[in-house]
C-alpha cells in the first residue's frame, strides 16, 4: 500500500473546508477505478472497521477492494464514487455534526442523505457517544489525514488509473491552497517566504499546505507547486495548475515530480528554484 499524508494547518474552519475538498477527492478518485476496472467488488462484500484512536487513514477503492473493508469516510467514498460511476448519479461525501463528533455520510441530488455503514455493521451509537470518524488532530498545529491507495505500489501497471488519480490528488491540494490565500492575503509570495526545497525521508510523503509550510519550512515538490500555481491564481488571474513528469525505477516503483503549467504549455519548477539539486 502506498501512503499521501495531507498536512493541514490554520484554523478550524480553513481545515474544514479542506476535509469537503479532500472527501470530494477521494470520491473522485474512487470514480476513476469504477470507471476503469472491472469486478470491483459491491458494497455488501465490504466491512465496516473502525479505525484505532488517533488515526486518520482514508483509503481508496483500490485499498478497499485489496482489503476488504475500512471506516465511515472509505465506506461513504467508495458508494457516491460508485453512484457516479455506475448509475450517473451526483452523489457526495458529506460532514456532519453527530452527537458532538464529526460524521460521514452520502449526500444524494436533492439534499437526501444516507449512512451506507449501517447497511455493513457500524451500529448507530458507539458507547452511547456517537463515532468521531474523522477529524482525529484537528486541535493541534496540524491535522493529518493521509490517503491509503493501492495504485502506486511498485508493479502497478495501471498508469491511466495511477495518472488520473495522482491529477486529481494534486488539484485537491491546490484548491485547498488557493482557499488559504484568499483566507489570508497578507501570506507571504512563496520566493519570499523562507521556504525551500528538502528531501523527505524515506518512507514519508507528507502533502503540505501553506501554512504548514510557513510553519516548517522545508518542502518538498508538490507542496511548492501547488503553493506556486496557487498563488498565480489568487494575485494574478494566471490559470496555472500543478503538473507531474515521471519515470520507473529499477525496483519497479514510479518516481514523479511536480511541477507548475501555465496556460501556454510552459513550465516553472519552483523546487530547482529553491534548492533542489544543489549540493
Amino acid at each position: 500500500m502506498y501512503r499521501i499524508t495531507f498536512v493541514l494547518g490554520g484554523e478550524s474552519s480553513y481545515r474544514n473546508k479542506a476535509m469537503r475538498i479532500l472527501l470530494a477527492a477521494l470520491t473522485l478518485v474512487d470514480k476513476a477505478y469504477f470507471d476503469l476496472v472491472r469486478n470491483a467488488p459491491p458494497l455488501k462484500k465490504l466491512r465496516f472497521e473502525e479505525e484505532a484512536p488517533g488515526a486518520d487513514d482514508w483509503m481508496d477503492a483500490s485499498a478497499l477492494a485489496r482489503l476488504g473493508g475500512g471506516d465511515c469516510e472509505d465506506i461513504c467514498c467508495y458508494v457516491a464514487g460508485w453512484l457516479q460511476s455506475k448509475h450517473g448519479i451526483m452523489a457526495w461525501p458529506q460532514l456532519v455534526e453527530k452527537n458532538g463528533h464529526t460524521h460521514i455520510v452520502v449526500e444524494l441530488p436533492g439534499g437526501r442523505q444516507f449512512d451506507p455503514t449501517l447497511m455493513i455493521g457500524r451500529k448507530e451509537s458507539l458507547h452511547g457517544e456517537g463515532h468521531a470518524c474523522t477529524g482525529h488532530g484537528k486541535e493541534g498545529p496540524e491535522q493529518r489525514i493521509t490517503f491509503v491507495t493501492d495504485l502506486f505500489s511498485p508493479g502497478k501497471k495501471n498508469y491511466k488509473l495511477a495518472h488520473r488519480s495522482l491529477e486529481v490528488m494534486l488539484h485537491a491540494l491546490y484548491l485547498i491552497d488557493v482557499e488559504w490565500l484568499q483566507r489570508h492575503p497578507e501570506t507571504p509570495w512563496l520566493y519570499e517566504s523562507g521556504a525551500y526545497y528538502e528531501v523527505e525521508p524515506v518512507g514519508r510523503e507528507d502533502w503540505q499546505d501553506w501554512p504548514t509550510t510557513m510553519r516548517r519550512k522545508s518542502s518538498d515538490c508538490e507542496d511548492l507547486a501547488n503553493m506556486r500555481a496557487s498563488e498565480l491564481f489568487v494575485r494574478q488571474g494566471i490559470k496555472a495548475r500543478p503538473s507531474f513528469i515521471w519515470k520507473m525505477r529499477p525496483s519497479g516503483a514510479n518516481l514523479y515530480h511536480i511541477q507548475v503549467t501555465y496556460p501556454d504549455g510552459s513550465v516553472e519548477d519552483p523546487s530547482r528554484r529553491l534548492g533542489m539539486g544543489a549540493p
